[in-house]
């Protein structure tokens, strides 16, 4: 597919299906597989987009590249982010920077602050970044987002397992309506995603400051809520919420999401503080998930004074289990 080049660009190449690397551009490579597939397979756009809310109507294209470089470049360094996404209507165009991560790699403060910057030199709308961290939404990042950038342009965060389950339910719901050369498209994707060598995985441990925490708890110590111990956990329980609607998700087939707060929803922050100082005063960690024609929502419970230090993956598989039966 040929890609015309946006007036702000000074190079860059159309997003493959099939990518032309070497063994160690698998971020190119994932990145490009993922961008082609949005370019080609609607009802996947859709999904995708929807989660940010932007609408993909009949008459609205979607184009991207990779390897771009733009002609305004920024005097502190020159910077090439994995992608660009250009959403077209008759009246309209929005666009956004990606930058990809696989395995372990996190998304560098400094690195997305250089991109917004980026962004706003060169007219471009959004930012979008995606990762193994898993977040509750698009809009609530798990990381920092850096004061100098914080407004000036919309910050997205997906992750790869978010990607990954958009398409497992999309597919386990089609229908003959649903293109037959899309649907080979998007089951190529998920097969090229859910191969161990590309190293997309879900949320898989705890922050290390945790079990020092739950020695803390045990031992009577006071717990402060503002404590960055506290924060990380926080963080990376909310993680694991989100990896428990996204698994939940694809073994039920159905979107399980986690019931929140309306000023949780608004605010990412007012929610890790919220559940700091419930944590810093009950030592629990609570979740709440709905479930399509459950009565009501699955409520989860983690005492830290009755915790045990059994592995963080015996916990992960004995939580889904458990929730897969109750639903």
């Amino acid at each position: 597919m040929t890609v015309e080049l946006p007036v702000c660009l000074k190079s860059g190449e159309a997003a493959r299906l099939i990518p032309v690397a070497n063994g160690s551009q698998k971020e190119r490579c994932t990145d490009s597989v993922l961008l082609a597939a949005l370019c080609v397979v609607r009802p996947f756009a859709e999904a995708v987009f929807g989660t940010i809310n932007k609408n993909i109507g009949s008459k609205t294209s979607v184009a991207a590249l990779t390897e771009v470089v733009f002609k305004k470049q920024l005097a502190e360094a020159n910077c090439r982010p994995d992608g660009l996404i250009i959403v077209s209507t008759p009246k309209a165009e929005w666009r956004a920077l990606v930058e990809a991560k696989i395995g372990t790699a996190k998304i560098d403060p400094h690195q997305l602050s250089l991109y917004c910057k980026l962004a706003v030199e060169n007219s471009v709308d959004a930012v979008i970044t995606i990762s193994n961290e898993l977040t509750s939404f698009p809009d609530h990042p798990p990381y920092d987002v850096p004061r100098e950038v914080a407004g000036k342009v919309e910050i997205y965060h997906w992750s790869w397992m978010t990607l990954v389950t958009l398409a497992t339910l999309l597919l386990s719901t089609a229908d003959d309506e649903f293109d037959p050369e899309q649907h080979f498209i998007l089951k190529e994707m998920l097969r090229y995603l859910s191969h161990e060598n590309t190293d997309v995985r879900g949320f898989h441990q705890m922050n290390p400051e945790w079990p020092l925490l739950l020695e803390r708890v045990h031992s009577g110590a006071d717990i402060q809520k503002g404590h960055p111990h506290v924060r990380r956990t926080i963080c990376a329980w909310h993680q694991e919420q989100s990896d428990i609607c996204l698994i939940l998700s694809r073994k039920l087939k159905i979107p399980v999401t986690l019931r929140l707060k309306k000023r949780h929803l608004d605010n990412q922050m007012a929610r890790v503080e919220f559940d700091a100082e419930d944590f810093a005063v009950t030592k629990r960690l609570r979740a709440a998930f709905d479930i399509p024609n459950l009565a009501g929502p699955v409520e989860v419970v983690a005492d830290a004074l009755r915790v045990g230090f059994e592995s963080h993956e015996a916990r992960a598989m004995r939580r889904t289990r458990s929730m897969t039966e109750a639903a």
